[in-house]
């Protein structure tokens, strides 16, 4: 059984290394900050789970930003995975999920960047050929890391066809692994159910997989939804605005209303307390 909201490393012995994750709690947090529909959820959620598996250097604390310009109405979509494997994220526009244009179409590229203390942030990207999010982020690895990888997400759905967990598995074929054993298990997808919890039996369970390819876990985190923002970040962020238009809107307003984009915290700041920073930027 996949634990829920944590993300589990495993290998074998033919240097197969598995990557198995569940967001849900994280995909439902983010969906109740933004508003979203259940189809906004699931497209966020597809990509909260696959970013999570991206960051697979743990020992080395790396990080991924996933920008997926989707040229359609829903704009591009943006997903962080940091620090101790905390997940944040937003759709430009998730009003228009569930329209005839919100497919994740062909026409997209994705842009993922990774962190991590052995190196500096560096960017990739690929031109989309597929809408499906597991078959374009397999794409990504095999074309960016040039490794044998193969990932697949997936959302289940309870009896009132509410959104019930969110899943992701990654594979990889480590150096003098074996391709044959990594093609014989990865030629078809999985099923995220466990024998336990099916109605009827399933043989191409992740449960099964674990068991059968002799998969060892090697470390499990704790998956959640976290963002980063503070009023200090904001209030840098804002000292962007020129002197005179803040002394023109200080006229006017004593506050200024900042909303987070990845969490939709709304903070109030003070003009007077942005103003005095920035005096003090630039005379620093």
């Amino acid at each position: 059984m996949i634990d829920k909201n944590q993300i589990s490393h495993y290998l074998n012995k033919d240097n197969i290394r598995l990557t198995i994750a569940d967001v849900t709690t994280a995909t439902l947090t983010a969906a109740a900050k933004h508003n979203l529909t259940t189809s906004a959820t699931i497209i966020l959620g597809k990509l909260f789970a696959g970013t999570v598996v991206l960051a697979t250097d743990f020992k080395n604390e790396e990080g991924i930003s996933l920008l997926w310009k989707t040229n359609t109405s829903l704009g591009n979509i943006h997903v962080d995975a940091y620090g101790d494997h905390y997940l944040r994220g937003y759709i430009d526009h998730p009003e228009y999920a569930g329209t005839d244009n919100h497919i994740l179409n062909k026409n997209g590229v994705l842009y993922v960047t990774r962190y991590s203390l052995l190196r500096t942030p560096y960017t990739s990207s690929i031109q989309l050929s597929s809408s499906d999010v597991s078959t374009c982020l397999t794409s990504y690895l095999n074309e960016s890391d040039q490794t044998l990888s193969y990932l697949q997400v997936a959302v289940t759905r309870d009896k009132d066809n509410k959104i019930d967990r969110v899943f992701s598995l990654l594979a990889q074929l480590m150096p003098e692994g074996n391709p044959s054993k990594f093609n014989n298990y990865f030629s078809k997808p999985y099923s995220f159910v466990s024998v336990a919890d099916s109605e009827s039996y399933v043989s191409n369970t992740i449960d099964n997989l674990i068991y059968n390819g002799h998969f060892e876990l090697i470390k499990k985190f704790r998956i959640s939804f976290q963002c980063t923002c503070s009023e200090e970040k904001i209030i840098n962020s804002v000292c962007s605005i020129p002197t005179y238009e803040l002394e023109k809107i200080s006229k006017e307003d004593t506050t200024v209303e900042v909303t987070c984009q990845y969490c939709s915290t709304l903070y109030t700041i003070p003009i007077e307390k942005i103003i005095e920073r920035k005096g003090k930027n630039e005379h620093e």
